[in-house]
């Protein structure tokens, strides 16, 4: 059955807000992701409000599971720090979409009944040869395998419309000029190459020292960053729905019916498998559907009631209860995902609380807390010595650099030959653009000067700065433009690039601009770890 909405439905919202938004982890990754039977999570819910606008946890579930489908199928380990970021893409996506909806709704931008029904019934996915699926099939679709009602859909769906009449507006708005194109030429192709030398602080390291007042003053003026943070143990329990897959109970009744109403999911070279063959397969899809409705209900039941650790381990005995070894907010590592170790900060000693990541729903108490306290001098010495020592190369490198610049600069010769007199080894940049940076520096003004240096004035009065090393640069060659070269095909690539930028430019300030002006309030136990 070509009920492939999970492919197929790229071509409206992906085009539409994903590429213009430049959200880069998200890009190509599709709407609303592949679901199993019984969908995944809770069906009900909310998993952020958007200036009192909700958007379901079905949604959320929805588009971050079709994000972790195309990661496994390309290989992608899905580590826990990697799941934060989906779910805060995901959040952050979907709230996105809803407010360039509400501000199409502002601007009077409408999508009628008739349009979402003609877009729905010429969406691909839910087509079979061209032709639409028929309402009560599209709806049992929605229902059983997305795990949303059908309000929910195509309130999404006609959201999805309205953006994308909101970024045709925008699409009409940008233009390019041929000035502003010659502009963008010059500006790309123009390349120069630099002669270079550098003055590392590791080089000065070994020749610095501290004594024990400069410690003492040290420790002192930064007493604040000398403290033992905050410790805390947790003891915790993992509950998933395979934990209720015993008791997800399937009849040979419901594995036929499913099968009769369902053959087009069994088929092969056009034709449906033989039952027998494929009734094991059914059956482990029941299970798994009845496995996580059960999940749910019990997941519903146990939080509306806001019960105890005790009273969990009585109701699922075979849960093995774990207890982490001491950590601290900022650390990484561990038994446990960050996301827990941060939410067992926001709770007290002895208290229930729960975190939802992943197909896991953990839950924990806090069973140790020992409080931050300031560390002695004595036990940070080697620490503080190690940092004056780092302080004064990185001093002692610029004031090299500063020495230098200062000899390169009044001998009136050439930077080469100067700075080789001087004992330096000269290097090369190599011929960049203004898009580029090969010496990674840090000053803000770094491109703009040196493309305006020229023979007569090929070395600049300023030394540069990266991480701990300075530069002193002086202009090699010069790689010029001919104007003449931008033929029209290059025009034309150039000018739907600048577009593309402009609409996106467009795009994220005004969400930005959105975002500073709206209440965004998200499911606390979907981003305990911030929110």
């Amino acid at each position: 059955m070509a009920f492939d909405i999970i492919k197929n439905k790229q071509n409206m919202l992906t085009r539409a807000v994903l590429l213009l938004l430049a959200l880069t982890f998200v890009i190509g990754f599709g709407y609303v992701g592949g679901i199993s039977i019984g969908g995944r999570g809770p069906s009900g819910g909310v998993a952020v409000e958007v200036n009192g606008d909700k958007i379901s946890l079905a949604q959320f579930y929805n588009l971050r599971d079709s994000m972790l489908d195309r990661m496994r199928r390309s290989n992608q380990e899905i580590s826990d720090e990697l799941m934060e970021y989906v779910d805060f893409s995901v959040i952050d996506l979907l709230v996105n979409k809803k407010l360039l909806a509400q501000k199409a709704n502002e601007l009077g931008i409408r999508v009628s009944q008739q349009e979402l029904s003609d877009a729905i019934k010429n969406d691909p996915g839910f087509q079979v040869d061209g032709a639409f699926v028929g309402f009560e099939q599209y709806k049992d679709f929605i229902s059983r395998r997305l795990n949303r009602t059908l309000k929910d859909f195509e309130d999404s769906y006609k959201e999805d419309l309205l953006v994308e009449k909101l970024v045709s507006i925008i699409d009409s708005s940008a233009v390019v000029s041929d000035e502003e194109l010659l502009s963008i030429y010059r500006m790309s192709e123009e390349k120069i190459d630099l002669y270079y030398v550098s003055f590392a602080a590791e080089d000065y390291l070994e020749s610095q020292a501290g004594s024990e007042d400069e410690i003492a003053r040290y420790y002192k003026e930064r007493s604040d960053l000398f403290w033992e943070p905050e410790k805390r143990k947790v003891r915790y329990v993992k509950l998933s729905p395979e934990d209720f897959a015993e008791n997800a109970q399937v009849s040979d009744e419901e594995i036929e019916a499913y099968y009769r109403t369902y053959p087009d999911e069994f088929a092969s070279d056009g034709s449906p498998r033989p039952f027998e063959e494929v009734k094991k397969e059914i059956k482990e899809q029941l299970v798994e559907g009845k496995s996580q409705l059960l999940y749910n209900r019990f997941l519903e039941e146990f939080l509306r009631k806001k019960r105890s650790f005790s009273d969990i381990l009585s109701k699922k005995s075979s849960l093995e209860v774990k207890e982490t070894k001491e950590f601290a907010l900022g650390g990484t590592g561990g038994d446990v995902p960050g996301s827990i170790r941060r939410e067992a900060f926001s709770v007290k000693k002895n208290s229930l609380s729960d975190v939802v990541l992943r197909d896991f729903t953990w839950f924990f108490e806090v069973t140790h807390v020992e409080s931050s306290k300031r560390s002695e001098v004595e036990f940070v010495r080697e620490e503080i010595l190690e940092a004056l020592k780092k302080e004064k190369s990185i001093d002692q490198a610029g004031e090299s650099a500063e020495i230098n610049l200062g000899k390169i600069k009044a001998s009136g010769k050439s930077f080469k030959t100067v700075a080789k007199s001087l004992g330096f080894v000269v290097e090369q940049t190599g011929f960049f653009s203004r898009s580029d940076n090969p010496l990674g520096t840090e000053y803000r003004d770094f491109i703009s000067e040196v493309f305006s240096l020229r023979n007569d004035r090929p070395t600049p009065d300023q030394i540069y700065k990266s991480g701990e090393t300075f530069y002193i640069v002086s202009l090699a060659d010069r790689k010029s433009i001919d104007s003449e070269a931008l033929v029209e095909s290059e025009k034309d690539y150039l000018r739907q690039r600048q577009i593309s930028m402009q609409k996106r430019l467009v795009v994220e300030r005004l969400l930005e601009n959105l975002r500073e002006n709206s209440k965004i309030v998200p499911n606390k136990n979907l981003l305990s770890h911030g929110g």
